[in-house]
């Protein structure tokens, strides 16, 4: 066991202290450094013939035995006492223990406990060093206070400065790694390290990232790694989607009054506070005091001194900001994924942050994508009705009765149809006019992209042209030489147009309508066999099809996988085995999901993250799931096609990566043209009755 005294700026002055290599010495280097902190205790006192463990030993038994020669009678029995303390001294260096009680602050009565006692050490107990106990620990000690914290068998000198709880480092190996650390703390999950008289020093490890498994991107946030693998948009396709969309919120944000910027602003405001618990102003004050502030980025030091430009500009102190400083701070705020990427359905899932993670970066992060969503908001608002306009004058001067403006066309069709779900949210589904419609747009511009032409997304609105009464729709612009990233320009382009007029607003959907806005973004090359598959899926996106379409079409294809499962011999469809799907098992928490997931209650994962268990799962629910939407015995579902709705809102984005995965894997796709061609003629083959008098189920 070897002890080494180090030196360290503490307190305006220079002490030394003690590293063990053997944590089981805890004991006795805490007691000694809280003894020199305490200025108790000085190393240089020491004298050559005695070992740093045998001066300490000598001097905590000294002071043990001062203090029962001032507080207690000198009988036979007190004198027992004193012996069995220096017997506890002795063994400070191979190892004590004391017995928390636990669910308090408080220890057991024990000869141990009671020599930290008559020492006078604040003794404490955790049942770790983390931010979840650093409040119980902060409120025990008191400003500038050095304690000894016990955790998990060991003791560990600790100190309050500054409203941080601080351990101090007393293992040899952990020293020489950061020899200029002398205290660490944690932050957003991570060890912080500072010098002696709490400075900052570079030394930190345990960083939490977010490493995604498809690319190199890593991010601090959850949320922003979340809304990356949302789309997994890849670096290029982000810049140019960033590029085309922040200059027009630029230009919005420069152009809207200050009430407009205020009511924006306070929403993202009242996220944090939500999320946090706190406003924005006090946490940025506890992110100055703490040290989180040390070991902040530059650039996000920058951004949240921005955040305090806006703020001003709230409290009606400065002048409203210019879109730099808004934009500067949504892309740290967002980790570069702005505008890059497609904003959920419904908005982001703002959790509750403040009580998990003491985290100024994540407080910027849920105000940034808050506001990145209202202002999206409110600038397709604003350009729709702006476009109403201009329609309506250009449609006045249309003299060709054999052409019609698309607008003006889609003003006398129903395109949606509202729903009611199981947990009575209200959503929207396309009606089979609504779902021809966008067809006959999308075939027309697959078409032109098999041949070899595209527009590069430079196509708006009225560049649409219907004839015949819908029976045929163009984009009567002239197209280029056709590009991968010309393609994606249109296809984005082409569900961008259409959503407003699909969309009710205030009211979940369409459903299928973000993923296949994302679905676009894993275009293959062009000269690859996988094009032609690609453009057949797109074609017959679940988007423009019927839910109950999608759902036997499911069913179809997990017979199609069952029959070669067995004909394999394999207990799982191996094919499917992939973990491109994490996340879908969540649904398990959720009623009536939850009844079907926990079916066979013998198994205690009956399903795992991969295309194969997703697919057996859903056949599962479409067809025990009206068994499980009864309420007190009485059926609260009576359309089963309920249930193919909420499986699209729910489950629809993993469900277009599983079925384009199925498309692409299968060795003989001959085997799927029954199957494909049954979904794709379903349409076809429904009831309804279309508005211009021809057969069409009036809902799905």
């Amino acid at each position: 066991m070897r002890y080494t005294a180090r030196e360290m700026e503490f307190m305006g002055g220079s002490t030394k202290v003690l590293v063990c290599n053997d944590r089981a010495a805890s004991a006795l280097t805490s007691l000694s450094n809280w003894l020199v902190l305490n200025n108790e205790a000085n190393f240089d006192s020491r004298e050559p013939k005695f070992t740093v463990a045998q001066f300490m030993e000598r001097l905590i038994s000294g002071k043990i035995l001062n203090w029962h020669k001032n507080n207690v009678l000198p009988t036979h029995e007190n004198q027992r006492i004193v012996v069995e303390y220096f017997d506890i001294t002795k063994r400070l260096c191979t190892g004590i223990k004391v017995n928390p009680v636990a669910g308090t602050a408080k220890f057991e009565d024990s000869r141990e406990y009671d020599l930290f006692r008559i020492l006078g050490v604040p003794l404490l107990h955790a049942p770790a060093f983390n931010e979840q106990v650093f409040p119980s620990l902060q409120e025990q000690l008191e400003p500038g206070q050095i304690g000894i914290l016990y955790l998990n068998g060991e003791f560990n000198t600790i100190c309050k400065h500054n409203g941080t709880v601080y351990m101090l480092v007393e293992d040899e190996a952990l020293h020489k790694k950061n020899p200029s650390a002398s205290w660490k703390t944690m932050v957003d999950e991570k060890e912080i390290f500072v010098a002696g008289d709490f400075s900052y020093t570079r030394a930190h490890i345990n960083q939490k990232v977010y490493k995604c498994s498809k690319c190199l991107e890593e991010f601090c946030t959850e949320i922003n790694y979340e809304r990356h693998l949302e789309a997994h948009v890849p670096t290029s396709k982000a810049a140019l989607n960033r590029s085309w969309n922040k200059d027009a919120f630029a230009k919005y944000w420069d152009q809207i009054s200050d009430e407009d910027a205020y009511s924006i602003l306070s929403d993202g405001d009242q996220t944090v506070e939500k999320s946090h618990g706190l406003p924005v102003d006090p946490i940025f004050k506890k992110w100055i005091l703490g040290p989180e502030f040390l070991v902040t980025p530059p650039e996000v030091r920058d951004a949240l001194k921005q955040l305090k430009q806006l703020k001003h500009f709230m409290e009606r102190k400065r002048e409203k900001p210019s879109s730099d400083v808004l934009l500067g701070i949504l892309k740290v705020g967002s980790e570069g994924t702005f505008f890059s990427t497609n904003l959920p359905e419904g908005g982001f899932s703002f959790v509750e942050a403040g009580k998990s993670q003491n985290t100024t970066r994540t407080m910027l992060t849920y105000f940034s994508l808050r506001v990145e969503e209202v202002l999206a908001k409110k600038w397709y608002t604003e350009k729709t009705v702006q476009a109403n306009v201009v329609m309506k004058e250009l449609l006045a001067e249309c003299t060709d009765p054999s052409e019609e403006y698309f607008p003006n066309f889609v003003s006398r069709k129903r395109l949606v149809r509202l729903f009611t779900l199981f947990n009575k949210d209200i959503v929207t589904a396309l009606t089979r006019t609504g779902r021809k419609i966008a067809k006959r747009l999308l075939n027309y511009i697959l078409k032109a992209h098999k041949a070899g032409h595209c527009w590069d997304g430079e196509w708006n609105i009225l560049d649409i042209r219907v004839r015949g009464d819908g029976a045929t729709l163009i984009i009567d612009k002239m197209p280029v030489n056709a590009t991968k990233d010309g393609i994606v320009a249109d296809l984005q382009k082409f569900i961008v147009l259409l959503r407003p007029y699909y969309k009710i607003e205030g009211i979940k959907g369409p459903a299928y309508f973000d993923e296949f806005h994302s679905d676009v973004m894993s275009l293959p090359e062009l000269e690859s066999e996988k094009f032609e598959i690609f453009q057949k899926f797109l074609a017959d996106h679940m988007a423009f099809l019927p839910p109950a379409s999608t759902s036997n079409l499911l069913e179809r294809l997990f017979k199609l996988c069952d029959d070669i499962r067995r004909q394999n011999a394999d207990f799982d469809y191996r094919p499917l085995q992939r973990l491109d799907c994490i996340g879908w098992t969540k649904i398990r928490d959720t009623m009536p999901y939850s009844k079907v997931f926990h079916y066979d209650q013998s198994l205690s994962h009956p399903y795992n993250d991969n295309y194969w268990d997703l697919l057996r799962f859903v056949r599962n629910f479409i067809n025990r799931g009206l068994k499980y939407t009864q309420i007190d015995g009485v059926q609260s579902i009576e359309d089963p096609v309920i249930l193919d709705i909420m499986v699209a809102y729910d489950l629809g984005k993993f469900i277009t990566k599983l079925v384009l995965h199925v498309l692409y894997v299968f060795e003989k796709p001959k085997r799927l043209v029954s199957t494909w061609n049954a979904y794709k003629t379903s349409d076809d083959a429904t009831e309804e009755i279309d508005e211009d008098g021809t057969e069409e189920n009036e809902g799905i």
